[in-house]
């Protein structure tokens, strides 16, 4: 009898410590993300909803490259020429096709180092020569900066001069040399030093050369001047 209201007591008291824990209501069970972080942490779904961190296709449309949605530019990154420069050698190229010779950029250390025409002197330009020196056939257009056209000009002029006065000249370059020339128009200043294939003129002589060249020289002339003003 004394044992069976020992165990009595236990019951009771074990019942009455139970009743005193929160009821556990279905479906209320927290998450172990929940339960390991107080307040919760919103999921990438939410977090994009809400802005906090943008999607693919924002990141995409905020900074996108222009090659991967199929647009194009005009620009010769490969050679570095601009838009403009791009058009006015089109327009040339397309007068004179396979008569235009000169096939290799100089580069602004060349425009500095040969021609003395330093980075601060111009806006823009294009310059071309060919790959080997035994052909002649060269292109310079500067749009100089402000104030400093007549320093490139003379600076294109000096470098001609020093041409023609080179007597180590290939034989098929002097009548191409000799018809060179510098033209200024408003702040462009440009050399050219054109006439392409002349085999046949050199059978005539040095001077069916010269103006075979100076021929070729005025009509690209001609061309930079109608695209410029």
């Amino acid at each position: 009898m004394k044992k069976f209201a020992v165990w009595l007591s236990a019951g009771i008291l074990a019942l009455s410590m139970a009743g005193c824990a929160d009821p556990v209501e279905p479906g209320d069970v927290s998450s172990q993300e929940e339960q390991a972080e107080p307040g919760g942490v919103p999921s990438q779904e939410e977090q994009t909803e809400s802005g906090d961190i943008p999607s693919q296709e924002d990141q995409t449309e905020s900074g996108k490259d222009p090659s991967q949605d199929g647009e194009t530019s005009d620009h010769d990154y490969s050679q570095g020429w601009t838009d403009e420069m791009n058009a006015i050698k089109k327009a040339i190229t397309d007068e004179l096709g396979d008569n235009y010779f000169p096939n290799t950029p100089m580069d602004p250390d060349y425009m500095e180092d040969v021609l003395g025409i330093t980075g601060d002197m111009y806006d823009d330009y294009l310059a071309e020569m060919p790959a080997i020196n035994t052909n002649a056939d060269m292109l310079i257009i500067v749009r100089a900066g402000e104030d400093q056209a007549d320093t490139v000009e003379a600076l294109l002029n000096a470098y001609r001069d020093k041409n023609v006065g080179d007597t180590m000249q290939y034989p098929q370059n002097i009548g191409k040399i000799q018809a060179s020339r510098v033209a200024r128009i408003d702040n462009y200043v440009i050399y050219v030093q054109l006439g392409g294939d002349i085999m046949d003129a050199m059978d005539e002589g040095d001077e069916a050369v010269i103006v075979r060249c100076q021929e070729e020289n005025d009509k690209v002339i001609g061309i930079i001047e109608g695209m410029v003003r």
